[in-house]
């Protein structure tokens, strides 16, 4: 649908943040939610930009882009391949719909990127090369 504002939640601390400012948000918005059992991938609350990526952990090695519960699964990932020596970006692209292209584009900055999408459990790569 043309203007609408598709948000990923990805935990409590994020729902009470987006919840707020979507009632005066311009578009049409739909809020994703999951079953209200994702771990909390936020130790505080976040300030929230529509349209903005938030960056859980940086990194020079690998950037996973994810929402939703997989950020925290992904930030678990990042710690064992830390534990490896790979030093890994967890982004939170919690505002799917428009999509921020600055994020996705500051990605190549590690070389290797991996999209973790929370629906179909889908994990997906690049590298440039």
């Amino acid at each position: 649908m043309a203007d609408l504002t598709v948000v990923c939640v990805t935990d409590s601390s994020d729902l009470r943040v987006i919840l707020r400012p979507s009632l005066g948000h311009p578009q049409a918005m739909y809020i994703r939610l999951g079953r209200g059992r994702d771990p909390v991938a936020y130790e505080e609350v976040p300030q929230i930009e529509f349209g903005r990526a938030i960056r859980l952990r940086e990194g020079t090695d690998l950037t996973i882009i994810t929402c939703g519960g997989q950020a925290h699964v992904s930030l678990g990932a990042a710690a064992k391949l830390g534990e490896k020596s790979v030093s890994v970006r967890v982004v939170d692209m919690f505002t799917i719909d428009a999509i921020d292209v600055e994020e996705v584009r500051a990605a190549v900055e590690t070389g290797t990127s991996l999209a973790v999408e929370r629906h179909w459990q889908l994990v997906c790569g690049f590298q440039l090369g």
